[in-house]
């Protein structure tokens, strides 16, 4: 009987946690839409059609280094940490978490190298848009940022943080990049305006 009690116990907190953490990433969600929609849309609005393209662009090719860059390390972190964890192997979940770090960093240091080069090329060969360039150029020295933070977040979902981690991935940072923004422009920045609020917000 004690047993069926704590197995019984054990089911019904994972489910609380399963329920608990769906409701967050829900209303995460929802607000990360919000967010996300107003920042574009103010961008639309503000600098017209063609520069909204132009970040648009920058930013698919930004997506593009760091998914290529990452190889999957963040993915089977959340995997073989979760792992350990139940075993209670800590010693390995740093070992891990080290490798990844220094991994990340230098993948993402070559990758933001190779991107800053080849950004002149990419802008005028390629889409025939000079000003991507900047974009670029700045974007590029965001792709070791986003590379380890996605390390991190893969360690909080690992250790069952989705409140945090729903706030810092769908709620904060798009904040952070919408006030950001806004305040820039009531302050007379133009184009530049996009480019600080979105390094700033990552």
């Amino acid at each position: 009987l004690k047993l069926l009690k704590k197995e019984s116990e054990k089911i019904q907190k994972s489910l609380n946690l399963i329920a608990g953490s769906s409701l967050v990433v829900f209303i995460g969600v929802i607000l990360s839409k919000i967010f996300s929609y107003a920042y574009r849309i103010i961008i639309a609005r503000m600098f017209g059609p063609e520069v909204y393209g132009v970040f648009s662009l920058a930013f698919n090719i930004l997506s593009l280094f760091v998914t290529f860059s990452s190889f999957g390390l963040a993915e089977g972190l959340l995997r073989y940490v979760s792992l350990y964890r139940g075993k209670k192997q800590k010693d390995k979940i740093n070992y891990l978490l080290k490798i990844s770090l220094i991994t990340s960093l230098t993948s993402g240091l070559l990758a933001t190298s190779i991107l800053y080069s080849l950004s002149k090329f990419i802008a005028i060969v390629i889409f025939k848009n000079p000003s991507l360039i900047i974009f670029l150029k700045v974007f590029s020295l965001l792709i070791p940022i986003l590379m380890i933070s996605n390390i991190y977040l893969a360690i909080m979902r690992a250790f069952e943080k989705i409140t945090a981690y729903s706030f810092f991935v769908n709620i904060f940072n798009n904040l952070i990049r919408l006030l950001t923004l806004i305040l820039l422009i009531l302050f007379g920045l133009q184009i530049n305006s996009i480019i600080i609020s979105y390094f700033f917000g990552s």
